[in-house]
């Protein structure tokens, strides 16, 4: 199961109250496995509220931002070790059309938040 754990853009109305570690557990305990996913910052060619810098080296900076956030936010809720490895998480990164800029800006996001990830003893995923 897809699992929106935070991230700038999950929106109030689409926040999940209910997710808690003894919620995760409790539902892990009757088979449901799940697939942590962010909703962070999008590309800096679109329209949303919270974008990606246009910056590559501040792209690659909030990456890692980003990345740091959504790591103790796993931990929070008992989906890592205690020294918050061996997790995945997915990022949620909507579909864009730009230039090379915003392209580059974009890779540079998520060079960063995959560096970081893998740092910290966790995996990355991309769903898009």
């Amino acid at each position: 199961m897809n699992l929106y754990i935070g991230g700038d853009m999950l929106y109030d109305g689409c926040k999940n109250i209910t997710l808690t570690p003894t919620y995760i557990n409790q539902a892990y305990s009757i088979g449901w496995n799940f697939i942590p996913t962010w909703v962070g910052p999008q590309a800096p060619c679109t329209n949303y509220l919270t974008r990606i810098s246009s910056d590559v080296s501040q792209a690659y900076l909030d990456g890692i931002n980003q990345a740091n956030q959504a790591i103790d936010t796993l931990a929070s809720l008992g989906l890592t070790e205690p020294d918050k490895s061996g997790s995945v998480v997915y990022y949620d990164l909507e579909t864009f059309v730009g230039d090379q800029a915003c392209r580059d800006a974009v890779k540079s996001f998520m060079n960063g938040w995959d560096y970081q990830l893998k740092l910290k003893g966790n995996k990355s995923g991309l769903y898009g």
